[in-house]
């Protein structure tokens, strides 16, 4: 698992949390929107990807412009450790996420 900041300036805090499967596929320009342009400067994105995901096996299309917390994909694509749930826990307080939009419900279930 590994975290990437960008410093966007001194008192802005990230209040929306997208949780998405993958960062960056071709055909999810609705995700990127989301990411991106819903809330500029103030939304933080958990990706968790599959094991043979389009953007593990590839280059992502697109990228996160904010702060961004990405699972280590695991092969067998198991449920998240307890580890994995408090760095994700941990980063969404971290960032002051108030709202999640989670896009799938399949993660929402993890």
């Amino acid at each position: 698992m590994h975290e990437r900041h960008r410093n966007r300036g001194v008192g802005v805090t990230h209040q929306l949390g997208v949780l998405t499967p993958e960062v960056g596929v071709l055909s999810e320009t609705f995700v990127e929107w989301d990411c991106n342009q819903l809330l500029p400067d103030r939304t933080a994105v958990v990706a968790d990807p599959p094991p043979l995901g389009e953007t593990v096996l590839g280059e992502p299309a697109w990228k996160i412009a904010g702060p961004l917390l990405e699972v280590s994909p695991a092969a067998g694509d198991p449920p998240p450790t307890p580890e994995a749930h408090d760095a994700v826990e941990r980063f969404l307080r971290d960032h002051e996420v108030q709202v999640l939009l989670v896009q799938y419900l399949d993660l929402a279930d993890r």
